[in-house]
Formats: structure tokens, C-alpha cells, sequence
């Protein structure tokens, strides 16, 4: 296969860097939100998660309760997670799709959480629902969800802003998948722990 025509390979480059500037902006904007004095952490968690979910669904840590969902928790949590263990593992460049069982596997994943916020969005709403929700259940199927997350988000940046981009290695397999369940696992059970470390407030000293 030959070479593209050089004004075709300038043009990838000016849609990378445009992608590239629109990331880094959003990531910028995000970190000084994180950043900006004056506030504390948990009143900046308190505002970006406030009104979208039922206050029971909070994260509680001993007596306090925190602004953090739990089902946000385990989401987003394990997606870092979960991309820090493959880009450790070599992932950073892959580009192609998991094996289809794999595939499948996660999707269960997703659907575990889709099952459970039903549920959940049934009790709240005082209808008929199958068991009690529980925030730890929360937790389980938001954290199956950001591993199911985590390969289509590193694919798709890959093929799209990648310049070698891996195509033929997998962004996941099953050895990988093994690594995510035990580690995003450990940080599940940890969350829910009640340990004193977790006793963050961003107030005072």
C-alpha cells in the first residue's frame, strides 16, 4: 500500500491537532474547576453531583455522608482505574477490538448496571421493584460498567488521534480483563470499608 498524497497526510495532521486542542481545553477547564480557591473539595463534588441523584444514593463514610454518587463512584473511579492498568500493561497504542466473547462479557457488564438503575428508579419512585437497592450494588455495577468503558474509549482515541496506532493488537483480553476485575474489585470493597483514610473533607487544615 502506498504512501498518501502529502496534502492527505496534512490534513490528518490538522484534524489530530484540532482534536487535540479540544481535549486539552475541556481538560484544562476541568482542572481549574478542581483547582479554584476558595472552595472545598467536598463543596465542589457537593455541586457537580447535587440534584441529579436521590441523597440516599450518596456515598456515606462513617457518619458523614459524601457528595459523591455511588454509582458515579464506582464509574468514573474504575474507569481511571481501569485505563492506568492497560496503559501500565502496554495498551496505550492499541487500536483494535477485544475477542468477541470478551465483547460480550463486558456487555453483560453494562446491562448489570442498566438492570440495577431500573430497579433502583422503581423504588424510588415507589413501583414495584425485584430487591432493595443497595449503594455497594451501586458501586458494583457502576465499576462494571467503567471496565466495560474503558477499551471503547481507548479504541476510539486511538484510531482517531493516533498516529501508529496498533490496529491488529487488541485493546483488551482476557488476561487483562482478569487484572480489571481484581483490581477494580479490591477498590470497591476498599470504598465501602469505612476505613479513617477515607475520611476526606477538603475542610480546614
Amino acid at each position: 500500500m502506498g504512501q498518501p498524497p502529502p496534502d492527505e497526510i496534512l490534513e490528518r495532521a490538522r484534524s489530530q491537532i484540532a482534536a487535540a486542542r479540544r481535549w486539552g481545553v475541556a481538560f484544562l477547564l476541568l482542572l481549574a474547576f478542581v483547582l479554584w480557591p476558595g472552595a472545598t473539595l467536598a463543596w465542589k463534588l457537593y455541586a457537580m453531583v447535587h440534584g441529579l441523584v436521590a441523597q440516599k444514593h450518596l456515598v456515606f463514610l462513617g457518619e458523614r455522608t459524601r457528595p459523591l454518587c455511588a454509582r458515579n463512584l464506582g464509574i468514573y473511579s474504575n474507569f481511571l482505574l481501569s485505563l492506568g492498568y492497560l496503559w501500565a500493561r502496554g495498551r496505550s497504542h492499541a487500536a483494535a477490538l477485544p475477542a468477541r466473547p470478551l465483547l460480550a462479557v463486558l456487555g453483560m457488564g453494562v446491562l448489570a448496571m442498566l438492570f440495577d438503575g431500573v430497579n433502583s428508579v422503581l423504588e424510588d419512585t415507589g413501583r414495584a421493584y425485584l430487591y432493595a437497592p443497595r449503594n455497594d450494588l451501586r458501586t458494583i455495577t457502576g465499576a462494571l460498567f467503567g471496565i466495560a468503558l474503558t477499551p471503547i474509549i481507548l479504541l476510539v482515541f486511538n484510531q482517531a488521534l493516533r498516529a501508529d496506532p496498533e490496529r491488529e493488537r487488541p485493546v483488551l483480553g482476557w488476561r487483562d480483563f482478569g487484572g480489571l476485575l481484581v483490581l477494580n474489585g479490591l477498590f470497591v470493597a476498599f470504598a465501602h470499608s469505612r476505613l479513617a483514610l477515607l475520611r476526606f473533607t477538603g475542610e480546614g487544615g
